[in-house]
């Protein structure tokens, strides 16, 4: 799931800079919904997309990565997709905020879970669980 999140992330952010482009980003997408600073959001959702997108699918720093997407996501179904009344299916069901709230679905898993044994953060180790047992619990346990 970690690996398919980044994947598809990653082709989000291609597709706004080399199909799109910045420029109709801008002005079809993030000036009509009167977000400040369009020009510098307009680099950097894309560019986003493909550094953390490209972080999950090798698993480095993963639920740094997941954590950075999944506000994006919460951003563009929100703010994006509702804000230009698409509503969750979009008109006629072209499309609206239900595949952002479905990546954020994907992203969770990688955020709550961490990255799994297939990742370079398994590999350095980078990763701790959210949870650990104090010292004095496990000197204890091993009395």
């Amino acid at each position: 799931m970690r690996a398919v999140s980044g994947w598809l992330m990653t082709l989000h952010g291609m597709f706004k800079i080399n199909e799109l482009g910045l420029g109709n980003f801008e002005k079809y997408m993030l000036q009509p919904a009167g977000l400040p600073l369009t020009g510098v959001l307009s680099w950097l959702v894309p560019s986003t997309e493909l550094v953390f997108g490209a972080m999950l699918i090798v698993g480095l720093l993963t639920r740094v990565a997941a954590a950075f997407l999944c506000l994006e996501m919460l951003g563009t179904g929100f703010i994006i997709k509702i804000h230009f009344h698409l509503g969750i299916l979009g008109p006629k069901g072209s499309g609206g905020a239900e595949v952002d709230f479905l990546m954020l679905a994907g992203l969770l898993i990688p955020l709550m879970l961490g990255p799994g044994a297939w990742s370079i953060d398994a590999l350095l180790r980078l990763d701790r669980p959210w949870t650990r047992v104090p010292r004095a619990t496990q000197e204890a346990v091993h009395a």
